[in-house]
């Protein structure tokens, strides 16, 4: 397993772009597309921010390969709830991100953390870049 990477954000809404930016370059130094993981890490971060934290509050985000190959995001928040899938709404705004998520990836989950709070995890099957594709989107 690599060492993970990890980035720390104030619980505001405008760091899902940072978190999203921040996982586009891991997969990007590891040559794996990122289409996937930039939507997890979105949905991550947004329930981290939303529902597990108050604003300004730390919230932290994970990224690392595992031994077998597949990548875990992680977004780490305050709050000892469990993350809740609903049934999605589709007149509502909101309220689809876990639906989605475990839609796209093949495993995830989540644990508490030591001393409060819970980490949210998604395992990613890693696809690497294709050269030639990459070139023609330019």
């Amino acid at each position: 397993m690599d060492a993970p990477a990890t980035l720390v954000v104030k619980a505001d809404p405008r760091s899902i772009k940072q978190a999203r930016d921040f996982v586009a370059l891991a997969f990007g130094a590891w040559g794996l597309e990122d289409h996937v993981a930039r939507t997890v890490v979105s949905e991550l971060a947004t329930n981290a921010i939303e529902h597990g934290s108050q604003p300004g509050d730390p919230v932290t985000i994970r990224v690392h390969r595992r031994t077998g190959g597949r990548v875990v995001i992680e977004a780490w928040d305050g709050s000892d709830a469990p993350p809740v899938v609903r049934e999605p709404d589709f007149v509502s705004e909101d309220g689809r991100g876990l639906f989605l998520l475990q839609l796209l990836v093949p495993r995830w989950g989540h644990r508490p953390l030591d001393g409060g709070g819970k980490v949210v995890f998604a395992e990613i099957e890693p696809v690497p870049v294709d050269d030639d594709h990459t070139r023609e989107r330019g």
